[in-house]
């Protein structure tokens, strides 16, 4: 505590930065108990040396009432506030801490993570939940390992959770942005579990985290040409009997439905005999919104589904193996396929399907109920396309191949 005289103020100032100002009440009845200003102006000296004997006072008061542990704990969070050269008040921190008040829970981050595995296993049971999202949900795990001795609430902590993005940034950075994307989706569904359950206060990983450069949300999506797709369904047409995979092609690529949303398909689902009344009822789409997509426009659609093999599963075992092995045969995939092979026949089935519907004129809902996409998602993936409508016209009239060999079984008889 010092005392000058400030020359254009005109007035004595008790400057007290270096005491434990923030402890002290201010003597003045109109500050309703506050505590002392680091720095204060008086017009007299005597007014001022006063005010010095009320602090000096003030501090023995406070020595005194301080026990030995208390004294040193004090100067030492005053001493970490002066080292990291944060100027605030011990108040003000407590204050802040008191606003944001992170969850305190016992358990460690491992124990959160074996117990939201452990309710998506029970979910899988309950058949409320495919086997397939509970496989790609522990992605997350490689992201979380390094904390898992850690209590979850550290989390709360933004330096702590600056340090968990920028290790799924150096773990799944080497890959392509999608990739990375990923990492961080499946990380922020875990802690979104973990918010539920009360085990913290806030997602961790907010969007200034995981911004993912280069991420190609925005671009347009791959189309398969009408000969492209004309290739699959004849192929997947000669190869039906050792491959199987027929009806998962046609309902992928002409109807538009996801791989997943097929998989739980049945044929109780798929109307195809009452002529004027043809649909497909998807139940359990990624949605969770059920959808009965017409074919009475699309006879091309009924003619290829009338071919199929009712006793075969219409999502064969082995799948990604022989979809592999037929997109080779079809001249999609080199022998060894590449990356970019790869993710060029992501999604696209629904892709096309919904491309091709826009440039033919069909309106939003249609597109939006066939392919099970929200309007602005067709906006934003759809919107602009180099396709041609003759093209559009071209890919839904694709006509099966005429194999004089080709018997067509339902429900086991021969037809």
């Amino acid at each position: 505590m010092n005392l000058n005289y400030v020359e254009s103020d005109k007035a004595w100032q008790v400057c007290c930065r270096d005491e434990a100002w923030e402890l002290i009440p201010d003597p003045r009845p109109t500050k309703g108990g506050k505590h002392i200003p680091k720095r204060r102006n008086f017009k007299k000296k005597p007014d001022a040396l006063l005010y010095m004997d009320y602090i000096r006072q003030q501090k023995l008061n406070l020595h005194i009432s301080l026990s030995p542990s208390e004294k040193i704990e004090y100067k030492k969070v005053t001493d970490m506030l002066k080292d990291a050269k944060i100027e605030t008040t011990l108040i003000d921190i407590v204050s802040e801490y008191i606003r944001h008040r992170p969850i305190k829970t016992d358990k460690t981050v491992g124990q959160c993570y074996d117990e939201f595995i452990a309710w998506y296993a029970e979910r899988v049971e309950k058949g409320i939940t495919k086997k397939k999202t509970h496989k790609s949900i522990q992605r997350c795990r490689p992201a979380l390992e390094p904390f898992f001795d850690r209590n979850i609430s550290d989390f709360e902590n933004p330096m702590v959770a600056k340090e968990l993005a920028n290790h799924i940034r150096s773990h799944w950075g080497k890959l392509d942005p999608s990739s990375l994307d990923k990492g961080f989706s499946t990380t922020k569904t875990f802690l979104g579990w973990c918010k539920k359950r009360e085990y913290l206060s806030k997602q961790p990983l907010h969007d200034g985290l995981t911004e993912v450069d280069g991420l190609k949300k925005n671009e347009a999506v791959n189309v398969l040409t009408p000969d492209e797709a004309r290739r699959i369904l004849h192929v997947a047409q000669q190869t039906d009997d050792r491959l199987g995979m027929l009806t998962y092609w046609i309902i992928n690529l002409l109807v538009g439905t996801r791989p997943g949303e097929i998989e739980a398909l049945d044929w109780k689902n798929i109307n195809i005999d009452d002529e004027g009344d043809e649909f497909i009822f998807i139940g359990d789409g990624k949605t969770a919104r059920p959808r009965r997509i017409e074919l009475d426009d699309f006879p091309t659609v009924v003619k290829w589904l009338r071919l199929c093999d009712r006793t075969k599963p219409i999502y064969p075992p082995d799948f990604y193996n022989r979809r592999t092995k037929l997109l080779k045969q079809s001249g999609l995939f080199s022998d060894k396929p590449t990356t970019e092979e790869r993710n060029r026949c992501k999604n696209i089935g629904r892709h096309s399907v919904a491309t091709y519907l826009r440039i033919g004129g069909a309106s939003q809902h249609t597109i939006a109920t066939r392919v099970g996409n929200s309007v602005p998602v067709l906006e934003q993936h759809y919107q602009n396309n180099a396709r041609r409508k003759s093209e559009a016209k071209e890919y839904f009239i694709i006509e099966p191949l005429n194999l004089d060999e080709n018997i067509v079984k339902f429900g086991g008889i021969a037809s």
